[in-house]
Formats: structure tokens, sequence, C-alpha cells
């Protein structure tokens, strides 16, 4: 059967957070990926919109966010936005 590309869904990722994989399920994802791409295939990981919001874990999509006060804010620019996806809590790039 030819395979020309293969998406994956959340579920590669550790705890729902972008940039992010499973170490567990997908811990040769790295090596799965060049015999991919060594068989002329394309691999298109889903990227989430909502970043986890992970307060004080190591994170890093979600503490440079911060840092970079680059997230949808509440009411009057007010704090961060948390809204309920995937990740459970999660915050929004603000793309304007």
């Amino acid at each position: 059967m030819p395979l020309d590309t293969i998406w994956s869904d959340i579920d590669y990722m550790d705890g729902y957070k972008d940039f992010t994989w499973d170490p567990v399920n997908f811990g040769d994802l790295p090596a799965f990926l060049e015999e991919v791409h060594e068989g002329n295939q394309q691999y298109i990981p889903i990227l989430d919109a909502g970043i986890a919001q992970r307060k004080g874990g190591d994170y890093s999509a979600y503490n440079s966010g911060v840092e970079q006060d680059v997230f949808v804010k509440a009411f009057n620019g007010g704090p961060d936005f948390t809204g309920e996806v995937w990740p459970v809590d999660a915050v929004y790039p603000n793309f304007f």
C-alpha cells in the first residue's frame, strides 16, 4: 500500500504539550522519523493552538510564552486567559 504521509494526532505528545513527544509510547520517534524520511515520506504532527498551562513546571513553550508575554489576556488586559482543551488548562498565543 503506498504511503506518502503519516499524520499524528495529540497522542504523540507528552502530557498534551506541544513541541514534545511521549517518551514511553514514542520514545524512538527521532529514529522512526529518519526511517520515514529515508523512504521519501513525510510526517506531520498536529500542533494544538492551546499551549498547556503548566505554572511552575519545566515546559519551555509555556515558560517562554509567559516571559515574552505573548498569550491572549483575559478581559481588559488582565491575566492570561485560561481555556480548557486537551491539556485541560491552556493558554493561547496572541497572533495579533
